[in-house]
């Protein structure tokens, strides 16, 4: 490790025993560490040479090299070590770097896969123990999988425009994130290579592929430890079947032999990852092909024992058993939901392929291996692009309309050749994807591109047909009733006994008999309330509108202000004229006279008092609002210091100068 990361070694070492709020202290003193480092080196090479590029692909350097050292894959570095990497995109690379939140993701992942490869390596994961996966990778992968269907279903998609809201668990539903529409896609993807391919004359291979010996942890026939085993994880296996792949299609090429069909991965009982593959031929290619794909896959350890009949398997399609679509659906299902499989079990682990399913879905997960691959053929994203647009038909645009027909009718064979055929180039596709581009589109700065819809380099009017036209925000589920309160509607149970004792409530239209509870006038009246009044107060005040304190005080004001009428002196007078001996030798009319002017002068003086008292208030609550903008101001001040020294704002600014510097010399 480097020098700057040595007091984080042990916390390295024991990282797959980690808990998540250790995760996050590393990544939070990992994304300091990193700031710092970045700040400190910009800021000596700048002083150095005033070079604004130089110092900040400097900068980017010494923390990139250091963030190698915890073997994880670095933004930009490749670039950075052809001497391709320019100042803007070194800043965005940077951004990422120092940022508590990607390393975080990094951190988890590494913890996660680092521990499942422990299991592995001690023999946990083998159809002895645990076939294809762990138990705790697979428990983990379970509870993540409730956690997100519970957080779908707390959510709704509202339309940015008009406001209106739909369940977002029924979008996901109807999508390919839904297994079973994920299956029938691919069935019908396959289905159609099928059709293509007996039209063409094509004949279809069926190509196993799996990694030598020293990849398998355990061996097959006991499930005991394999002593050849050299340490490689599934991911690290996954590398080499593609880079085994990736020499065949070059080779291929190089002898004009052309392809197309499907790719499946899937894992052994030790988590080993094995290829599928059914391919389509010209049957002067066939023998060519597959003696290049057996040289090829035998290159490594091809000389071991076993090698011809383990590591490579080539089987020709034989129409009269059944078409090469059956053999790639059945690993569809396998390898997705175990649909149409109900009693068949896996020859390795002999456990129910049902049953099977969802371990495999947890070893693609943990170890981030796409399960499928189209081989050829064109783009399914454009095809699930015209989808969406429906029976809309595109009249002004023909070389669109025909495509987006047959994809809206399920047609794979007609999609494919209206797109160009199987062999097309992504340059010569009839229809394809057109996207928007924001500048900026993220927290570090990069220029986020977006589908917006699709058009033909080949219409006369070029016209761009736009497949998503409405733009929505992901929020939560709105409650039926105030405080998420169900209300409920049901009539009273029947009682045990057979008198029901109990008090009914009045039903819904009938007055009750019953005056409402005075509100208690101190602490000492409220305690002498039963728990019924008590009750009684407390659901009217819950119904009854709520005023803010301004409100409140502005309604007491405004009542107290309000001049007494003689209709309410009247009133009040004879029930307080006991009171009053002094005015006992007045006649009856002298002393409700009186009585008004008295009760006239007190609600003056407390008209007086009350709005000496609301301007006070009034004074006080504008200071209090003075005061608290001028802390706001100074508190949003010292966030702007804070974040100038910060990684955005240091970022940012860097950036601001990098682009006036290119102005300036351009000028």
């Amino acid at each position: 490790l480097p020098a700057l990361l040595l007091p984080m070694r042990d916390d390295f070492h024991l990282l797959p025993w980690a808990d998540k709020k250790k995760l996050k202290r590393m990544a939070y003193t990992l994304s300091r560490l990193m700031k710092t480092e970045f700040e400190n080196q910009f800021d000596y090479q700048y002083s150095q040479t005033k070079d604004l590029e130089f110092s900040i692909l400097d900068a980017y350097g010494c923390i990139a090299s250091k963030a190698r050292a915890l073997n994880i894959a670095i933004p930009g570095w490749d670039k950075y070590s052809k001497e391709e990497l320019d100042a803007e995109e070194a800043l965005r690379a940077a951004g990422r770097l120092q940022a508590e939140k990607w390393w975080l993701g990094k951190l988890k992942r590494i913890h996660d896969r680092w521990r499942e490869h422990l299991m592995i390596a001690v023999g946990y994961v083998s159809k002895q123990a645990s076939p294809k996966c762990s138990e705790p990778c697979l428990k983990e992968w379970l509870a993540q999988q409730k956690a997100n269907m519970a957080w779908l279903h707390k959510m709704e998609l509202e339309d940015k425009d008009t406001g209106e809201r739909s369940p977002l668990i029924d979008k996901v539903l109807a999508s390919t994130s839904n297994p079973k529409i994920a299956r029938m896609e691919l069935t019908t993807r396959a289905a159609g290579f099928q059709d293509i391919a007996d039209e063409m004359g094509l004949i279809g291979m069926f190509y196993t592929l799996t990694a030598p010996s020293s990849y398998h942890s355990t061996r097959v026939k006991d499930g005991k430890r394999n002593d050849k085993y050299s340490g490689a994880s599934p991911r690290k296996t996954q590398k080499y079947l593609c880079k085994v792949w990736s020499r065949v299609r070059a080779a291929w090429q190089r002898r004009g032999i052309r392809t197309f069909g499907f790719r499946t991965v899937e894992p052994h009982h030790d988590g080993t990852p094995h290829w599928h593959m059914v391919l389509w031929f010209r049957p002067e290619d066939l023998e060519k092909a597959t003696t290049v794909f057996h040289t090829y896959a035998l290159q490594e350890d091809g000389d071991e024992p076993g090698a011809e009949g383990y590591r490579f398997e080539a089987v020709q399609e034989d129409k009269s058993r059944g078409r090469a679509v059956g053999y790639i659906v059945k690993y569809i299902s396998k390898n997705i939901d175990g649909h149409g499989l109900d009693g068949e079990v896996d020859k390795e682990t002999g456990r129910p392929l049902k049953e099977e399913a969802r371990r495999v879905k947890a070893w693609a997960s943990r170890w981030n291996i796409r399960q499928f691959q189209q081989i050829g053929g064109a783009p399914v994203t454009i095809w699930r692009e015209l989808r969406r647009l429906g029976d809309r038909e595109l009249v002004l645009s023909p070389e669109i309309e025909a495509v987006r027909a047959v994809a809206d009718a399920s047609d794979w064979q007609h999609y494919t050749m209206y797109q160009g055929g199987p062999f097309v180039a992504r340059d010569d596709l009839t229809v394809r994807l057109y996207y928007s581009h924001t500048e900026n589109g993220n927290d570090y700065g990069d220029t986020v591109s977006k589908i917006e819809g699709v058009y033909s380099p080949f219409s006369d009017a070029e016209d761009l047909i736009y497949t998503r036209t409405a733009s929505y925000n992901i929020v939560p589920k709105m409650n039926p009733t105030p405080g998420g309160v169900l209300p409920l509607t049901g009539r009273e149970a029947a009682p045990w006994s057979s008198v029901n004792n109990c008090t009914q409530p009045p039903k819904s239209g009938e007055k009750s008999d019953s005056k409402p509870t005075e509100l208690p006038r101190n602490i000492d009246d409220l305690r002498q309330y039963s728990r019924q009044q008590r009750q009684e107060i407390t659901d009217r005040l819950k119904r009854e509108p709520r005023l803010s304190a301004d409100e409140a005080f502005a309604a007491t004001v405004n009542s107290m202000k309000t001049a007494i009428n003689d209709t309410s002196a009247t009133q009040w007078g004879p029930e307080v004229k006991a009171a009053y001996h002094e005015f006992i030798d007045l006649t009856p009319e002298e002393q409700a006279e009186h009585w008004r002017e008295k009760l006239h002068e007190e609600a003056l003086q407390r008209a007086a008092s009350y709005a000496s008292a609301d301007a006070i208030y009034q004074q006080k609550k504008t200071e209090a609002v003075r005061n608290s903008e001028q802390r706001t101001d100074g508190k949003k001040q010292e966030r702007r210091i804070s974040e100038t020294s910060g990684t955005q704002r240091t970022l940012h600014n860097l950036l601001a100068r990098w682009q006036k510097a290119t102005r300036g010399k351009n000028a």
